[in-house]
């Protein structure tokens, strides 16, 4: 698949220059071309910011747009833009002028394709290869705590992506009555002691990652032939290219939620916030050393949960870097 990408940059840097400056930097150019020679095909435009030389009108008008023209007999030269219309036809010009201009559409079409494919093959491969099967263990795993707790309220207590298992204490509290008198209060206050990382990986409801892969081999499919790329199927793959990034971003804000939430000391101090929350026993869940991890069902005769979770997070750079750049 990787060969799909060098093949769209080398159709981009074969390809002709169809806008140029410097048109008289142009190598074996005729400077002069007798009236009646006939032209086949404009090679450019140009748009100079110096006065270059026509090679057709008598005078040489110097000027600064025009076109780069091979003739019959094979050689090129500059035409000035309003020469070339005398010299070749009014039909013919516009004809040629035409023709340039499809090319130059499709030159930009071809270079937008293949900003917009770039990468797509590493990170599908990696995307494959290693995060895939790491999502869909992690999400068999939420599945199975979310059998224990209700959603309404994970989402009123989960705070910056975390949980809080609070402890309740009693202090006496000196305060003033409302005719001056000092007294001794006894007041309930809650604080903090522990934090429960990553719980926010619990009210995810859809396989980033998995979604991400789809876009990606599309994006890969469609660079295999360019020419049918047209109109404004090239925004919508721009598109579809920004929203596959955000979706593989939100697999890793996922992944790595996750992996904190199933850590053992995480999740006791899941254990202890949920007796706090519910009533009845809380699920007896365990990991072995190989991280196989066991989640009973809540129903004596329903099914446990099973998987083998990652015992580290690959480096996500591989797979997001050819898509973003830096990263």
């Amino acid at each position: 698949m990787c060969s799909i990408i060098v093949r769209m940059r080398e159709i981009s840097a074969d390809s002709s220059e169809f806008v140029v400056a410097q048109p008289d930097l142009q190598v074996g150019l005729s400077t002069e071309i007798d009236r009646g020679v006939r032209p086949t095909e404009f090679l450019n435009r140009y748009h100079a910011e110096y006065d270059v030389r026509c090679a057709f009108c008598a005078g040489h008008t110097p000027h600064r747009r025009g076109f780069t023209v091979r003739l019959e007999d094979g050689r090129i030269a500059l035409c000035g833009i309003d020469c070339a219309s005398e010299f070749f036809g009014e039909e013919v010009a516009s004809r040629f002028e035409s023709d340039l201009q499809t090319q130059i559409k499709r030159q930009t079409q071809r270079k937008i394709l293949a900003n917009t494919v770039d990468g797509a093959p590493v990170a599908l491969r990696f995307l494959n290869d290693d995060w895939i099967g790491i999502e869909s263990s992690y999400f068999s795993a939420i599945k199975g705590i979310n059998l224990w707790v209700h959603p309404e309220v994970l989402r009123t207590q989960i705070s910056d992506g975390a949980l809080r298992l609070m402890k309740s204490r009693r202090v006496q509290v000196e305060t003033v009555t409302r005719d001056g008198r000092d007294v001794t209060k006894t007041e309930t206050v809650e604080e903090v002691q522990a934090i429960i990382r990553g719980a926010s990986c619990l009210l995810v409801q859809e396989q980033s990652f998995g979604l991400a892969k789809g876009g990606l081999a599309a994006l890969v499919s469609r660079s295999q032939d360019p020419d049918t790329i047209k109109g404004t199927l090239i925004e919508e793959l721009g598109k579809k290219r920004t929203l596959i990034i955000d979706r593989i971003r939100n697999g890793l804000e996922f992944t790595q939620s996750a992996y904190a939430f199933f850590q053992e000391d995480n999740l006791r101090n899941f254990i202890a916030w949920y007796r706090r929350n519910y009533r009845g026993s809380p699920p007896e869940i365990t990991i072995s050393p190989s991280m196989h991890l066991f989640i009973p069902h809540p129903e004596p005769r329903g099914l446990p949960t099973v998987t083998n979770l990652p015992g580290a997070l690959p480096d996500p750079q591989p797979m997001l870097k050819p898509l973003v750049g830096g990263g």
